[in-house]
């Protein structure tokens, strides 16, 4: 299912899934909260809708799509959920 998708939408959506990171969360995630060799996303305190950080396991599946996407970033652009049209954009996907 995920192969029909575009191939900038999949982190977001993977991310979304497999975490219950809300929309914002996923969309303003940046590299510095990825932590690949401890398997962990850090949410700061004042980025999530209740105002407290936490810190979130990333599944296997999720890791894999994690490191696809950092090893093909736009190395200017901190954000991990982006869209490449010759620059990095933020993504805006629908309610």
């Amino acid at each position: 299912m995920a192969a029909a998708l575009p191939e900038y939408a999949r982190l977001p959506l993977a991310l979304g899934y497999f975490t219950g990171m809300r929309k914002g969360e996923v969309l303003g995630l940046r590299w510095e909260q990825v932590n690949l060799l401890n398997g962990t996303i850090t949410l700061y305190a004042g980025e999530t809708k209740n105002g407290e950080g936490r810190v979130i396991p990333i599944v296997p599946q999720l890791r894999v799509l994690l490191r696809e996407r950092y090893a093909g970033r736009e190395k200017t652009c901190p954000y991990a959920c982006y869209r490449w049209t010759g620059a990095a954009i933020l993504l805006e996907l629908r309610d």
